[in-house]
């Protein structure tokens, strides 16, 4: 007996709604206008056995997804729910269009075919059961346009969208590379890089690394100058950068098909250029100097996934920091740290206006008694050189070995860094140089997960005037984050090592 009442439950909401909706409203041939489709209901898959009416779009626009409520359950309708399994809807819509080209796109999971003449003829057409797909159209309108958009659901899952634009080509060259670490990505509305349609930006100034979700295969994105519909489609990321003598890895991802250049697209290296599941694949290699990197990415279909990771090489053997900032408009400072410098000559630094042609402007001798353990140095270039300025360490050994620091750069758009000393903290003391005069001064400590770890209220602070402060004394040693803020607006961070 409790059999059979669990089971009565379970379905009674589809014995419900199986049965006759008395009188609905509307009347199954009237088009909707001002963009708002009218959905006319049906507790079917054939269009009979009619519910109400339901609508779609916006005054705006007449784009829409719709989910119906979601899976096994009643959705509603003008006059009577109807339960979403086995239903279907025909929405119509009357739309005045100026003359010229139009890109449609229609995705649903199951059955949907699209008519722009009243339902004649089908100009999109996927009438079976199916899991969610996108198919697309490219046709010509002029003036008033009777549109019907035809659906039915069989299980499961239930999903509809619809989306038009005006046909849109991208303009300007597509050779351009990207600098700085940000790469210029030029964007095609199919997989083989043709149908050029502008470009989107990925990386940012600290860091060339990405992970970019396209969003829905149901949706669509903006470049910079077009819209294009995430599902088939291609991307062609350029960014030259410079590289100091050593050892990268990298790791791409892609769903679907990657392929990884380092001299503008002649060779692949790293390639899975193939239809398949988000994957990652690595390559490693010694590079040094300028390069034209070219990450090749297409979507057939599905998820649209592209990520990439730049493993820079690893400092030093002992070198714990090296940072950059400008003090004022005519000097900026080195800093870094050094465990075992017993073993060190001296330290050479060295600057560049491009991260590629280096030159010698000074040098840190290492006082050889000193104490096991890490010692801090720095060193103030009072003659920096307009412009970006990219600096190095060239670090000689006593038995006569030579060695490199990364690259820290002071960039002319920013000539005022955040200035934190010494860096490495020691004793958990630290000192900054206020950037300008301002008011209402903050400063906080994240850990690296961005958890606000301490904050210090300043108040007012005049240029260049020297704040100290002090950490918290159960502070573990390891890499923070400590940023600055006034009034101004200004708002900078750090990395700091704390020993």
């Amino acid at each position: 007996m409790k059999i059979l009442v669990i089971y009565f439950l379970l379905f009674l909401p589809a014995y419900l709604t199986a049965q006759t909706c008395a009188a609905p409203t509307g009347n199954q041939t009237s088009y909707g206008t001002n963009n708002q489709w009218v959905g006319y209901v049906y507790n079917n898959e054939d269009f009979t056995n009619y519910y109400g009416f339901v609508t779609a779009g916006t005054a705006e626009s007449p784009n829409f997804i719709e989910n119906f409520g979601g899976d096994y359950t009643n959705f509603s309708t003008s006059t009577c729910p109807v339960y979403t399994e086995t239903f279907s809807v025909r929405y119509k819509l009357n739309k005045n269009f100026a003359a010229g080209a139009y890109d449609i796109a229609v995705g649903g999971d199951d059955g949907f075919r699209l008519s722009v003449d009243g339902g004649a003829t089908w100009i999109i057409d996927s009438f079976t059961q199916h899991n969610v797909v996108v198919k697309t159209a490219r046709v010509n309108l002029n003036g008033s346009t009777n549109l019907v958009l035809e659906y039915f659901e069989h299980e499961v899952i239930n999903q509809l969208s619809f989306e038009i634009n005006a046909v849109c080509a991208g303009t300007g060259t597509e050779t351009v590379y990207g600098t700085n670490n940000q790469w210029i990505g030029y964007v095609y509305d199919n997989i083989n890089f043709t149908n050029y349609k502008g470009t989107i930006g990925e990386g940012s100034f600290s860091n060339s690394s990405f992970f970019e979700e396209f969003g829905s295969p149901l949706g669509f994105r903006s470049t910079n100058q077009c819209v294009f519909l995430t599902d088939s489609f291609s991307v062609r990321f350029r960014l030259r950068q410079s590289f100091t003598d050593g050892n990268y890895s990298f790791e791409v991802g892609g769903d679907d098909g990657y392929r990884l250049s380092f001299d503008g697209g002649v060779t692949w290296p790293l390639t899975n250029f193939g239809k398949h599941s988000y994957v990652t694949s690595t390559y490693t290699t010694r590079l040094n100097g300028v390069y034209d990197m070219v990450l090749e990415y297409f979507d057939n279909d599905g998820d649209n996934i592209v990520s990439y990771d730049q493993k820079a090489p690893l400092l030093a053997a002992g070198l714990q920091n090296f940072t950059a900032a400008s003090v004022d408009n005519n000097s900026n400072i080195l800093q870094w740290g050094y465990q075992h410098t017993n073993d060190v000559l001296r330290f050479e630094t060295e600057r560049s206006s491009n991260g590629k042609d280096f030159k010698k402007i000074g040098e840190v001798f290492v006082n050889s008694i000193n104490a096991p353990g890490v010692q801090v140095f720095d060193y103030t270039d009072l003659q920096p050189a307009s412009g970006d300025n990219y600096y190095r360490l060239r670090i000689l050994y006593k038995n006569g070995n030579t060695d490199y620091s990364k690259l820290a750069l002071v960039n002319e758009k920013n000539r005022r860094g955040l200035l934190v000393f010494p860096n490495p903290v020691i004793n958990r003391q630290l000192k900054v140089l206020a950037i300008t005069t301002a008011q209402n001064v903050e400063c906080r400590l994240y850990d690296l997960s961005g958890k606000l770890l301490n904050q210090y209220k300043v108040g007012n602070v005049v240029t260049d005037q020297i704040l100290s402060f002090k950490l918290p004394a159960n502070l573990s040693s390891g890499n923070y984050i400590f940023s600055y803020s006034n009034n101004k607006g200004e708002s900078i961070k750090q990395t700091i090592t704390v020993l």
